[in-house]
C-alpha cells in the first residue's frame, strides 16, 4: 500500500527553449479507488506547480506549442480522452475536441499553427464499412475502398494561439497495418 500511494513522476516533455518542462504526476485516490494523474509545470529556476486540476479522471501527454506559449494535452473528464489546449501562464484549459472515440495522440506542427490529432473510428463505422466493402467486392467494376478497419488523423489550425476549427477538418485515413506507421508526418 505504502508503494502504490508514492507519487510517480513520469511523461516529460521540454519547452524548445528549454526554459519549461511538463510532467505528469500519478497519485492515488483511495477514497475513489483509483489513479489521478495531472500535469505539473516547472520553469527555470522556479519551484513545479500544478497545471491541471481534473476532478473526476486525469490529464496526460502533454506536449509544448514550439513557441512554448501553450501545452497541448490529453483529458478524460467523463467524455473520453480528448484534446486540450492551455497557457503556459496558466488559465483554464480550453477543450479543442469532442467524440466519443477520443483522441489517441496530438502532435503540433513546427511553425505552431497546425496541430494533428488521431483518434479510432467507432466500431459501428467500421462495421458499416466492412459490410458495405465486402458488397462492393462482388462488383465487377473496381472502386476504390476506404480502410475498412483504422485510425483517423485529423488536422486543423491554430489561429492567432488560440483555437479555431474550420467547419470540416482535413482527415486522413490509416489502415490497422503492422507495415503502417502509427502517426502520419
Amino acid at each position: 500500500e505504502q508503494v502504490i500511494s508514492l507519487r510517480r513522476v513520469g511523461r516529460p516533455a521540454i519547452a524548445a527553449d528549454g526554459r519549461q518542462i511538463a510532467f505528469e504526476v500519478r497519485t492515488v485516490d483511495w477514497g475513489e479507488n483509483r489513479f489521478d494523474t495531472e500535469i505539473w509545470l516547472a520553469r527555470d529556476g522556479e519551484e513545479p506547480f500544478q497545471l491541471t486540476r481534473t476532478t473526476k479522471g486525469s490529464s496526460t501527454d502533454p506536449s509544448f506549442s514550439p513557441d512554448g506559449r501553450w501545452l497541448g494535452f490529453l483529458a478524460d473528464r467523463g467524455d473520453g480522452r480528448q484534446l486540450y489546449l492551455i497557457r503556459t501562464a496558466g488559465g483554464e484549459a480550453q477543450r479543442l475536441t469532442q467524440g466519443e472515440e477520443g483522441v489517441e495522440e496530438f502532435r503540433f506542427a513546427p511553425d505552431g499553427k497546425t496541430i494533428v490529432f488521431m483518434r479510432s473510428e467507432p466500431e459501428g463505422e467500421n462495421a458499416k464499412r466492412a459490410k458495405s466493402a465486402s458488397a462492393s467486392s462482388r462488383s465487377k467494376t473496381p472502386r476504390p475502398a476506404r480502410a475498412i478497419s483504422g485510425r483517423s488523423t485529423w488536422s486543423s489550425t491554430l489561429s492567432r494561439l488560440r483555437p479555431r476549427w474550420p467547419v470540416q477538418p482535413r482527415r486522413m485515413t490509416t489502415p490497422n497495418a503492422p507495415a503502417c506507421p502509427s502517426h502520419v508526418s
